[in-house]
């Protein structure tokens, strides 16, 4: 849930079969959930921090934060959201840092009609 709304995976639906090749062929899969990164969400006030930093990396990264914020405007499952997530970040953290995150095993299930 974002916002209220229920969204797909994206990395699912833009290319399922390829995402069913991985998770469904995978020795050892590890899934963050949404749930994981939600709490890297950085609200208004965080964005507009960056914003007066102005540097040469934040000025960078502003250019595609204020893209993705523009994004969300026009997407309608997402809602009108002046926040902005770090997704990838996340898996990034949990790569170098996986002591930093709760685990928790479960059996995947194939199911490819699901995932498509």
């Amino acid at each position: 849930m974002v916002n209220g709304a229920n969204c797909t995976e994206l990395n699912y639906t833009v290319d399922y079969k390829s995402a069913q090749s991985v998770i469904f062929n995978c020795k050892r899969l590890i899934l963050l959930s949404t749930q994981c990164s939600v709490q890297s969400e950085y609200s208004n006030n965080e964005i507009d921090k960056i914003r007066k930093i102005n540097s040469n990396y934040s000025n960078y990264i502003m250019t595609y934060i204020d893209e993705w914020l523009d994004y969300l405007k026009i997407v309608p499952y997402y809602g009108d959201n002046d926040s902005f997530i770090n997704w990838d970040l996340c898996c990034a953290i949990y790569l170098s840092n996986p002591e930093l995150f709760d685990k928790r095993f479960c059996r995947v299930v194939k199911d490819y009609k699901a995932m498509e």
